[in-house]
């Protein structure tokens, strides 16, 4: 599993990596920012949170390995993604200054930067379609905290149905297809070894 891992994305959960590797993935650190292409022999990607808004600049002009992974997002590469993921993985990303940069494209939507927090706290949800974590009705619970918002078409494929603890609202949030999902939402995987166990079966014959 190739696990993006650089200045831009640097928010992972240990126990989480501890968890994929003690289920048996090997996993191999790259960088969106450095790379001009994915290592050889990934079965998944996993991309954590961070702040890619921070190098929007940088993430763009690297533009041959966004173009690899929109390509092998669209050929059913197993991906899952959180937060600073989604970011990267939408269309495109307009900073705090107004600024538009492309960003790789497998995941529909634009991302806008906002000025205040946008969302904070824990959530519990269920996943609205089978994906690389589970099937359609599993159970989740997380966390976000974000200062970005996702312009997207309220008719597309969402990852969750996500219930908030403070307001008891339920929103749709994310976005989910049979190889990839990618939210918000921060995952810690021994609230539910099953999602990581999952994710880990999608990975397992090697796909370029």
């Amino acid at each position: 599993i190739g696990v993006a891992q650089d200045r831009a994305f640097n928010f992972y959960y240990q126990a989480n990596l501890d968890l994929l590797e003690e289920l048996g993935a090997r996993l191999v650190p790259f960088s969106p920012l450095c790379d001009a292409a994915l290592p050889k022999g990934l079965s998944a990607l996993y991309f954590g949170g961070g702040f890619p808004e921070v190098y929007a600049q940088e993430l763009a002009d690297n533009a041959p390995l966004l173009r690899q992974i929109r390509d092998q997002a669209r050929s059913g590469l197993p991906i899952y993604a959180e937060c600073g993921g989604l970011i990267y993985l939408s269309e495109e990303l307009e900073t705090f200054d107004g600024k538009r940069y492309s960003m790789a494209g497998a995941v529909p939507g634009k991302i806008l930067m906002k000025q205040r927090l946008q969302n904070f706290g824990y959530k519990a949800g269920t996943l609205t379609r089978d994906s690389v974590l589970g099937v359609k009705g599993t159970v989740v619970r997380g966390h976000e905290f974000h200062y970005s918002d996702r312009i997207f078409d309220a008719d597309e494929q969402c990852a969750y149905e996500l219930l908030d603890r403070r307001s008891q609202k339920t929103v749709r949030e994310g976005f989910a297809q049979e190889n990839l999902l990618a939210s918000y939402l921060h995952l810690h995987f021994l609230a539910n070894p099953a999602w990581a166990e999952t994710f880990v079966s999608k990975a397992a014959v090697p796909q370029f």
